[in-house]
């Protein structure tokens, strides 16, 4: 059985959009709370992906503070960040993607 080549993909944006680190992707916000990300080249076949909030409110963060991905597919993903009460807030976030 042949090993299989796994590919990760992994990045920090801040809450305008743009790009702080990480390769092999691009990023934009498209409305208030609403990331684009989209990999650069596709994955073949995703496995899974993890967000999280980053480096706001002088590290105050509350446990109920949100980074949600959704729309995942081989090519792109979207993200949603919000503050404690549901709302959609312009937040910085990390992400890894896995996939071959």
């Amino acid at each position: 059985m042949a090993a299989i080549e796994y590919k990760i993909v992994a990045g920090r944006v801040d809450k305008d959009g743009k790009k702080i680190s990480g390769e092999n992707f691009e990023s934009s916000r498209d409305d208030t709370g609403k990331y684009h990300i989209i990999f650069r080249p596709v994955f073949g076949t995703l496995y899974g992906c993890s967000v999280a909030q980053i480096g706001f409110d002088d590290g105050k963060n509350d446990p109920r503070d949100s980074a949600s991905p959704f729309a995942i597919e081989e090519g792109s993903m979207h993200i949603l960040t919000g503050d404690p009460k549901g709302n959609r807030v312009d937040r910085p976030f990390t992400f890894v993607v896995v996939g071959v």
